[in-house]
């Protein structure tokens, strides 16, 4: 791309942004129909080409798995993926237990990284969540970070 494309772009990034989104609106079907054809007559390829960026870069692919699941159990989510990759980034230690965490899709050890949100009563913001291993966020369970404070306390108390 030529200088002038990249300041072009840079110049007009959200009428180019109103653009697509408008686009894709108007030929939503015939882009899925596409996008479907190709997924099928290339499967192969693009499942190794997934594996690949998943595997280049767990923590993005981590952050795209995080915020998808919490959409689809319709949870509402007032963050960016860019957001949430940048607090995975700067996050290597659980909150709670300092365990090293582990991003990954879908397999869940207890190190691995996991959102919990401070107050559950609230939705998904940078203000309210903290990325937490697998095994806190279980225990944690729906007690607020107060809640859970105090349990940990209980139990030391009772048992330490």
């Amino acid at each position: 791309m030529n200088d002038y494309s990249k300041r072009y772009r840079a110049e007009n990034e959200e009428k180019i942004k109103l653009l697509c989104q408008k686009h894709y609106k108007n030929n939503r079907e015939k882009i899925l129909k596409r996008s479907r054809e190709y997924y099928t007559a290339n499967k192969e390829h693009v499942n190794k080409k997934v594996r690949e960026r998943v595997k280049n870069n767990p923590i993005r692919s981590w952050t795209n798995s995080s915020i998808q699941g919490h959409k689809d159990r319709g949870f509402v989510v007032e963050m960016t993926r860019k957001e949430l990759e940048y607090m995975a980034r700067i996050t290597t230690n659980c909150f709670y237990c300092d365990t090293a965490l582990k991003y990954r899709n879908g397999k869940f050890a207890k190190n691995s990284a996991t959102v919990d949100r401070n107050n559950n009563e609230f939705n998904l913001n940078l203000q309210n969540i903290r990325i937490i291993c697998n095994f806190c966020n279980r225990t944690k369970g729906e007690r607020d970070h107060k809640q859970f404070i105090e349990y940990c306390k209980n139990i030391v108390s009772n048992f330490g």
